[in-house]
């Protein structure tokens, strides 16, 4: 993902985060209790369970065809938080690397211009 597009394709609603969930174990109505004629219980009563879900965030970006201009499926990545901010600690670690380059750089100009 090109973070560096990510506001204008938002503002353009090309592309942005969306909320999504999906059922990963279906719900189970309640059984009751069956009983014989001599209201012996035969089969216990199975109580009703409910749903599970998964909620997770995609990043979800509009596609087309460029030859045809034709809309294609959308292009989706789940994304966590860490994900996120980790991205974003390479990022500053890079800038951090590249300041201390610079600062270098200046040292060497710096005695260079000395000469």
């Amino acid at each position: 993902m090109d973070f560096l597009k990510y506001a204008d394709k938002k503002s353009k609603s090309l592309g942005g985060f969306e909320k999504k969930s999906e059922i990963t174990k279906e719900a189970v109505a309640k059984v009751p209790a069956e009983k014989d004629e001599f209201d012996v219980v035969i089969k216990k009563e199975i109580p009703a369970i409910p749903e599970e879900k998964r909620e997770y965030i995609i990043y979800k970006e509009k596609r087309y065809n460029a030859e045809t201009g034709e809309a294609m499926d959308d292009s989706t990545k789940e994304w966590t938080l860490e994900q996120l901010e980790a991205e974003k600690a390479r990022y500053d670690k890079a800038m951090e690397d590249a300041k201390k380059q610079s600062d270098a750089l200046a040292v060497c100009i710096a005695d260079f211009k000395k000469l």
